[in-house]
């Protein structure tokens, strides 16, 4: 028998096994998962999620894996496919705490925490400025930054920071206002929500932001927290232990226009939708940004892979701060299949997503703008006060 000799540990399974919280014990090992797997697709290796399951069910920490374990997007594509149900992310992110326990997590993810840790977000930003895109909203709009409200609007880090991103609050607080949402926003109080900690594998630091973020979303007394980023969203609702309800924006506003809070006009134009992961496998949210697109009157065109069965931008499990080949990249695939439509535009609603296609649409040189949904919205929102805002 040829090959080094595998020895397990019992004191390195009972840790990983609780890491893990036992998520892979129920794993069979059918390969459904890496078979499901968007990396995949490419024409290298691709991510072998059956192995690291393996693994992770022998009491083995991933010693060798490291990149492995972070090339995950923890898009949950694996989980949808999964005969048995097993929670592989939860599996995943147990593992990365191992990892980043040993020193073996990426440096460029590793700086991301630094920047959390020292300015309160990941995208080397200035605590001071994060309210800036403040300055954008109309003077007729009315945003109280502070205080109680039914409604606290969490920003996020991306849309706070990236310049191409500042009209997505924007929207947001518009459509908010015209609807007669009680709401209210942090500004420069407001602290990253720490998915991209969280994803690193730093449990303790992600354990204090999420503390001290409770503490300060329960004193607005609001009863709903709404996000720009399902990520953001998925964080809040899954690891906060909050009395208020969590939700997307896409959720929020489609109740308010159905409900007749919310009067948008139509559109002539055609769009196609890209569903962010986080949103459509991870939330289940499919239906609410239709309805919006549905409501604006606009034609929508789907991509092959649309709702549930969404390819991944690239961008989730911290890899919007991690570097890939240049035939590794999602967002360009996604940009083509986009393009396959022949629609006006490509919209969309997570901030690392419409980061991620609008450098796929240049890299394969689509003429095809890509914007977030609430941006359209607003176009809608004008069209049907004649313009007035």
């Amino acid at each position: 028998m040829s090959g080094s000799v595998l020895r397990l540990d019992d004191a390195t399974w009972d840790r990983v096994d609780e890491l893990t919280g036992g998520a892979a014990s129920v794993c069979f090992q059918c390969g459904t998962c890496t078979a499901t797997c968007p990396w995949g697709r490419f024409d290298g290796e691709p991510l072998s999620v059956r192995r690291l399951m393996r693994r992770a069910q022998l009491g083995l920490d991933g010693d060798d894996d490291a990149d492995e374990l972070y090339r995950c997007l923890t898009c949950r594509a694996c989980e949808a496919g999964c005969p048995r149900g097993v929670d592989i992310v939860d599996a995943m992110l147990g593992l990365r705490q191992a990892a980043f326990a040993e020193g073996r997590a990426p440096g460029r993810l590793e700086q991301a925490l630094w920047g959390v840790y020292e300015d309160s977000n990941p995208w080397d930003g200035v605590t001071s400025e994060r309210g800036d895109w403040l300055d954008d909203v109309p003077d007729d709009v009315d945003v109280q930054v502070g205080g109680e409200a039914d409604v606290l609007y969490y920003v996020g880090c991306a849309p706070s920071y990236d310049p191409a991103l500042r009209e997505v609050p924007v929207a947001i607080v518009r459509l908010l206002d015209a609807a007669g949402v009680d709401f209210a926003v942090l500004g420069n109080d407001e602290v990253c929500c720490g998915d991209v900690v969280k994803q690193a594998g730093e449990p303790d630091f992600f354990a204090e932001l999420a503390e001290s973020n409770a503490a300060q979303f329960t004193a607005t007394g609001a009863t709903t927290i709404v996000t720009s980023s399902p990520h953001c969203a998925e964080t809040f609702a899954a690891d906060y232990g909050l009395d208020a309800e969590v939700v997307h924006y896409t959720e929020l506003l489609a109740n308010l226009v159905e409900a007749g809070d919310l009067e948008l006009g139509t559109l002539d134009r055609s769009v196609t939708f890209h569903d962010p992961c986080y949103l459509a496998r991870g939330a289940g949210v499919i239906d609410a940004p239709r309805r919006l697109l549905e409501a604006a009157g606009v034609e929508l065109r789907e991509m092959a892979e649309h709702g549930a069965r969404t390819l991944c931008c690239g961008g989730g499990g911290g890899n919007m701060w991690l570097e890939s080949e240049l035939d590794e990249r999602f967002a360009d695939r996604r940009a083509t299949q986009a393009e396959a439509t022949s629609a006006d535009a490509l919209l969309t609603a997570c901030p690392y997503c419409v980061q991620n296609l609008r450098d796929g649409t240049k890299k394969v040189g689509a003429d095809l703008p890509v914007d977030d949904l609430a941006v359209l919205l607003v176009e809608a929102l004008e069209a049907a006060d004649g313009g007035a805002r």
